[in-house]
């Protein structure tokens, strides 16, 4: 088994966007200019929130750095979120993912959806223009958020 760390990108989205048992999806960014061995964190709905933390500033004990994940998995993996801290998450690398797997990743999209309209109703440092440029770079956009 193989565990990471999850770090998320700007602090706006804290990490109450993460669920117990959510699936993330992962994806190598070789053309990184800060880091040729980043694997970017997606999630369902929202696109990149994060990435697999690789500094020993950042990796949680006994987890995998990006830098040691990198040459293990494919262009792109998922993985499933274990536990979720004040700062960041751990997650476990779901080896051989299959179809089941993308579609719960998809289907996780209700409950950020839910968690993004949470924030904007009780301002939680997320505006509406974030929320609708979020949806719109989604590939999964089905309905706005009412």
């Amino acid at each position: 088994m193989i565990y990471v760390t999850l770090i998320l990108s700007f602090n706006y989205y804290n990490t109450k966007i993460f669920s117990v048992g959510q699936v993330l999806k992962l994806v190598k960014e070789p053309g990184n200019i800060y880091d040729c061995e980043a694997i970017r964190v997606e999630c369902a709905g929202m696109g990149k929130i994060g990435y697999v933390a690789n500094s020993v500033n950042t990796v949680v004990k006994g987890t995998y750095s990006a830098g040691r994940l990198y040459d293990k998995m494919d262009n792109e993996s998922y993985c499933r979120v274990l536990f979720i801290t004040k700062g960041e998450a751990i997650g476990e690398v779901i080896e051989n993912p299959d179809r089941k797997v993308e579609e719960e990743f998809r289907n996780s999209e209700d409950y950020v959806r839910k968690i993004m309209s949470y924030f904007e109703k009780t301002d939680l440092h997320f505006s509406k223009s974030d929320v609708a440029y979020k949806l719109e770079e989604s590939p999964y956009k089905e309905e706005e958020i009412s």
